[in-house]
């Protein structure tokens, strides 16, 4: 649905709600991948949504549903020792997504 923008601008209504089901999160995430890291390649290591890294090999999706910060730290040391311990045949590199976390703190990304 499109509207009128604080500046005037036509612009597309981004939807709000997280999605209850990871899989939806992963499929979205992927294709933000696809679009932004691959086809504009904002990421020279990024061949597809599922085929990054040095050397090129499998991308491993985790959504984790944290809130605090020391549940994201504690997580994100999980996905360095899965990425650590994986062979690279099957995780090259890993998209770690927290899509609770900091939901009403974005001034903590300035």
């Amino acid at each position: 649905e499109e509207g009128n923008g604080v500046d005037g601008n036509r612009h597309v209504s981004v939807a709000s709600e997280i999605p209850d089901d990871d899989e939806v999160i992963t499929d979205l995430s992927k294709t933000w991948v696809e679009k932004m890291m691959a086809d504009l390649a904002l990421c020279p290591f990024t061949q597809s949504s599922v085929k990054s890294g040095i050397p090129p090999g499998p991308v491993h999706y985790h959504v984790d549903r944290v809130t605090a910060m020391e549940d994201a730290y504690a997580a994100y040391w999980s996905e360095v020792c899965r990425i650590e311990t994986a062979p690279e045949s099957t995780i090259s590199t890993t998209l770690h997504i927290l899509p609770e976390f900091c939901m009403n703190s974005v001034e903590l990304f300035e």
